[in-house]
């Protein structure tokens, strides 16, 4: 008798691995990281160099009340 309830355990217990394990492959396959970079990219991605030479305007604002 105490076998069996061992074996329900160790039944239970993988049945509980394999949805884990299935629900983070259909999340997986699921989820498109690069779709984030095509929908929404970031302005840096864009145009990298007037980006880059341009300052802030806070910077600005903050040197111009000094």
């Amino acid at each position: 008798m105490a076998v069996m309830w061992w074996f329900a355990t160790l039944v239970l217990f993988l049945l509980l691995v394999v949805c884990i394990v299935f629900v983070i492959y259909a999340l997986k396959s699921a989820i498109h990281t690069e779709d984030a970079v095509t929908i929404d990219p970031l302005p840096e991605a864009e145009n990298p160099e007037e980006n880059s030479e341009e300052d802030p305007p806070e910077k600005e604002e903050a040197e111009d009340k000094k």
